[in-house]
């Protein structure tokens, strides 16, 4: 590729037809006012005092003058340019308009990456100023806390907003202040830290550039202040929204007891809103889950609006999603597709991971002696828990639907209960790993993820075994459709996403809080 400079282009010396004739004035040529800049080329316009005498062929001369081709137009003579009384060329509209069609060129051709970056930082940047400004006079007018903390998580930070009725340290000058400089603060972070990243630069540097710009996205987090989680749990439990979803019965206290504990910043600085929501969200999902009913009409709704419908979806299809089945990108852009609130994991992964856990949907189940299964102490990364928490969620699953079928129909229910076609897949598969040496396994385990909906939802096992565990057929349908993706993923090695993460635990979560509670009430 040829990189365009400015320096490779030579400037036109000046033109003289004689040694008498008088050079163009260089002090008046610079002008913005008097010139047309094209590139790096200048041409003086007919109000200026340089002068190019003319004798005969205009065009030649002029295109000697200012080191261009220019093209020999139609018409008469006196319609391309004109000498004025002083001797001086005037040109004519049409060798403007193509002068002026060369100077746009030009600025096409200039390197701009440099130039949008810095544009869109100060566009950003006012804007953020205009949002605060009209943000403080609105606020001016509110009384009503409710409606300070439903505030546009892009405007000043709510938590801050609650406190101001009721602290004499807090005012609305000083908060705006207080939240412009921690917004500049984050802004500077991230902007040092793109400064050194361009794809033309020296790979090493672009990668420590790129850790600095993950490291930076970590300062725009921060913990509640003392006493800021008390007031902000109440705000959000007495909100509209959250009071008509009844919260999975959580309450004030103890959603401020969780927000204490949380040791990693979890407040986004510029959406303060917006993380509240999602924490709070968080910790419903788990009061839900871990409740007597978590496939209830109710729980369902809630669970609905927040990670979309997925009732009627077709899990074979699934597996040929070409977005769910794409990039981390495409896939979080297909969740966002399927209804799944993505604001909900706008979290450090370590924030995520804490929340998840205090509101009671760790990605491993707990066992009956309160140990977990299937994993060490040490710290994992993402894939790799994940993967564990799939293999562990089949194998519950696979035992659940064994335990619960030889009980209901006896030692030879594989052979009375699951459809004909999905059995001669199991013994097609079990044949083959046989010819290959493995060890003897029971039947159920050739089962694919998708076989495990289809033994559930059949209408005899359905009526008289799984309908008094899930309650509704297109809940446990969804369960079983948000997992999907997951599990494709993770087996097909793939990088995951704090999305695929809380699908995970959120649903699996369900599952065992559902299946438990029935096993214990037998």
């Amino acid at each position: 590729m040829l990189l365009w400079r400015s320096s490779q282009i030579q400037r036109p010396v000046n033109y003289r037809l004689s040694e008498h004739e008088p050079a163009p004035l260089q002090d008046q040529t610079n002008s913005s006012a008097q010139t047309v800049l094209r590139g790096t080329l200048q041409l003086p316009l007919a109000s200026t005092s340089s002068r190019y005498r003319h004798t005969c062929r205009r065009h030649q001369h002029l295109a000697l003058c200012t080191g261009r081709t220019i093209p020999t137009l139609t018409g008469s003579r006196s319609s391309c340019c004109k000498i004025d009384r002083r001797g001086a060329i005037s040109m004519s509209d049409q060798i403007k308009k193509f002068l002026e069609d060369q100077e746009r060129l030009a600025r096409l051709l200039r390197p701009s990456a440099t130039r949008s970056l810095e544009e869109t930082f100060t566009t950003l940047n006012q804007a953020a100023a205009a949002v605060r400004s009209s943000s403080v006079h609105q606020m001016l007018e509110m009384e009503n806390r409710t409606a300070a903390a439903l505030i546009s998580s892009s405007a000043l930070d709510p938590s801050r907003i609650l406190l101001a009725p009721t602290s004499l340290e807090y005012c609305l000058a000083d908060l705006a202040a207080q939240e412009a400089e921690r917004y500049a603060a984050s802004s500077g972070v991230v902007r040092s830290a793109m400064k050194d990243y361009s794809p033309f630069s020296d790979l090493g540097k672009s990668a420590e550039a790129l850790r600095n710009l993950n490291e930076s996205f970590t300062h725009t987090f921060r913990l509640p202040e003392q006493n800021e989680a008390t007031l902000l749990a109440s705000t959000a439990v007495s909100s509209i929204a959250y009071h008509a979803a009844s919260l999975g019965s959580l309450q004030a206290k103890e959603l401020c007891d969780r927000m204490a504990a949380m040791t990693s910043p979890w407040i986004d600085v510029s959406r303060t809103t917006a993380s509240i929501r999602a924490f709070t969200d968080f910790q419903s999902m788990g009061n839900y889950a871990n409740s007597a009913g978590p496939y209830e009409a109710a729980a369902s709704e809630f669970f609905r609006e927040r990670l979309g419908d997925w009732r009627e979806t077709d899990l074979i299809a699934l597996e040929d999603d070409e977005q769910l089945s794409g990039s981390s990108e495409q896939r979080s852009a297909a969740y966002a597709d399927r209804g799944v609130d993505l604001s909900l994991t706008n979290f450090t992964a370590d924030a995520l991971d804490e929340s998840l856990d205090l509101a009671g949907l760790p990605r491993m189940p707990a066992s009956r002696d309160g140990s977990f299964t299937l994993v060490s102490a040490e710290s994992i990364d993402l894939n790799t828990a994940i993967y564990r928490a799939l293999v562990t969620f089949e194998i519950e699953v696979r035992g659940f639907i064994s335990f619960v079928m030889h009980r209901q129909y006896g030692a030879n229910w594989i052979a009375t209960q699951v459809p004909e076609s999905v059995l001669e897949q199991w013994h097609s598969k079990k044949d083959r790993a046989m010819k290959n040496w493995e060890p003897e396994r029971p039947l159920i385990e050739f089962a694919d993820f998708n076989d495990y909906i289809t033994i559930i939802t059949k209408k005899q096992n359905w009526k008289e075994v799984f309908e008094k565990v899930f309650m509704s057929k297109q809940d446990i349908l969804e369960t079983m459709a948000r997992l999907s993706p997951v599990r494709n993923q993770t087996m097909h090695s793939r990088i995951l996403t704090l999305e695929d993460d809380m699908l995970l635990r959120v649903e699996t979560g369900r599952f065992y809080s559902a299946t438990r509670r029935f096993m214990a009430g037998l």
